[in-house]
């Protein structure tokens, strides 16, 4: 593990370590961990192998925070975080993060949501975060730009929509303006939403945003035959009725909770299991605190 230390020192860590992560996964070409060369966009080509970071107030205020983070990445061999940015936009500090995620190749997109956006009179403040998203990167060097925002809308999380399915209508709406908002600024979209909003309406969905990540959380069957099962019948599901023609991957996230010591094998099994299925566009792991949480164990 590396050694901590304040955010400045943090920020010149050599990005490369070829011999640290998971059991079973292979280096990719254009995953940025093997290689610092060229943009965070390098990593499109490959496939998606994420993950959520929450608290970036916490860990720009941490002498180890910016550390423990690129540890992960490097550990995880991820090519790409969905980087909460709750009121940091203005934070002098978050452009040498985003750099710092940059430069080891990661593809970094502002993480941002609250559960009540998909209702019509609080999409407002849902444009309004992504105009400061945008903002935020004309003022900020290359390098240290978001390439895109990454929607966690979750009305499912509201007493009113326990037991009730009849938002996601709106929330397909909602989805879609924001990608359409965020195109105009030069920004890409992505969004998490639950199997049952995909099982349920998945065709409206996958005409709203063009990268959707499927929570594949709490499975009664924590095999990887059950995991790669639900994740085919998913991706396949959503764009069954679609042309073929149709933009839109699935990426699979999975709770590093649900698997506190089989984490490896299942990312493994999903890469395996999906290789040439078009429509599947990798895997993301839900959060890195309790990836790292669950690695020092």
């Amino acid at each position: 593990m590396l050694a901590f230390m304040p955010l400045a020192s943090a920020l010149v860590l050599a990005p490369a370590c070829n011999h640290c992560g998971q059991a079973g996964l292979q280096d990719s070409p254009g995953t940025g961990i093997a290689s610092t060369a060229g943009s965070p966009r390098d990593s499109e080509a490959a496939p998606t192998r994420g993950m959520w970071v929450w608290g970036t107030r916490a860990r720009l205020a941490q002498g180890n925070g910016v550390s423990e983070l690129l540890e992960s990445c490097r550990e995880a061999k991820l090519n790409e975080v969905y980087l909460s940015i709750g009121s940091v936009l203005g934070d002098p500090q978050l452009p040498a993060l985003v750099g710092a995620l940059a430069d080891a190749g990661m593809r970094v997109e502002a993480l941002t949501g609250e559960a009540r956006w998909y209702q019509p009179e609080e999409r407002p403040a849902m444009l309004a975060m992504v105009d400061a998203v945008a903002a935020y990167t004309a003022r900020v060097p290359a390098r240290s730009r978001f390439v895109g925002v990454h929607f966690d809308i979750e009305p499912h999380q509201l007493a009113a929509n326990k037991t009730n399915h009849g938002f996601l209508p709106a929330l397909a709406e909602t989805l879609r303006e924001g990608r359409d908002h965020a195109t105009e600024r030069g920004l890409e979209t992505s969004a998490d939403l639950p199997r049952f909003a995909l099982q349920e309406n998945g065709p409206a969905f996958a005409a709203a945003v063009p990268r959707i990540f499927v929570m594949l959380y709490e499975l009664r069957d924590r095999s990887s035959a059950a995991l790669t099962a639900a994740s085919n019948r998913v991706v396949d599901g959503t764009y069954a009725s679609l042309a073929a023609a149709t933009n839109g991957k699935i990426v699979v996230g999975l709770s590093a909770d649900d698997y506190p010591t089989e984490l490896d094998g299942m990312l493994s099994a999903l890469e395996t299991a999906h290789h040439d299925q078009s429509r599947y566009a990798g895997w993301a792991i839900h959060d890195e605190a309790r990836y790292r949480t669950q690695r020092r164990r």
